[in-house]
């Protein structure tokens, strides 16, 4: 978390890891490390001093972002290890379905769909 003393506090009382304006500004320097925090997908996220810090990082976790760029295939991450199964099923078919609802001919679109850990063989599904 990147913030100001408001925030450093707020961050500091639920246990967070955080940086504040003094390391931004020495970070600053340090551009090609800001171009790989964008490249990564993990551009910051602003918080306003009316918002709870904890309601916000609940919130970001709990988004899903798809990203279909210029191939025709898209990665989503669905879990980590600490989720029960029914969670992961949950977010898995919640994360497929939602996609297909957005395209025109529905399933009819979708080739092929494989269920992949991070480092394990990918499954076919469909």
């Amino acid at each position: 978390m990147l913030g100001d003393a408001q925030h450093v506090e707020e961050a500091e009382r639920i246990g967070m890891d955080w940086m504040d304006v003094e390391a931004l500004k020495k970070m600053n320097k340090k551009r090609s490390l800001l171009k790989g925090l964008n490249k990564a997908g993990k551009f910051p996220t602003l918080v306003t001093h009316q918002e709870s810090l904890e309601s916000k990082v609940n919130e970001t976790k709990a988004m899903v972002k798809f990203q279909l760029k210029k191939v025709l295939y898209m990665g989503v991450a669905v879990g980590n290890c600490g989720m029960e199964e029914k969670q992961i099923f949950q977010n898995a078919e919640l994360s497929v379905n939602f996609p297909v609802s957005l395209l025109k001919k529905k399933w009819q679109n979708v080739k092929w769909f494989y269920l992949k850990s991070t480092m394990g063989k990918p499954y076919r599904v469909f």
